[in-house]
């Protein structure tokens, strides 16, 4: 039985995550592994602002998309 859509979406956006924190900082000079965890634990930038920005993303691509 295959999974239904949702959670391969779910799953994608942990993926997203993965990337965002991980996978992509792996060579990134500019903002390279723990970066983004430093920048929210000194207050630089909070959970909710990334949050929203990926939301805002989201919506724009969906948008665009039509």
């Amino acid at each position: 039985m295959s999974k239904p859509r949702r959670d391969i979406i779910i799953d994608r956006v942990d993926d997203a995550v993965s990337d965002l924190l991980y996978y992509k900082r792996k060579e990134d000079k500019d903002l390279p592994r723990g970066s983004i965890e430093n920048a929210i634990a000194d207050r630089e930038i909070s959970i909710d602002e990334i949050v929203d920005a990926f939301r805002i993303a989201l919506i724009k691509g969906i948008e665009s998309a039509d």
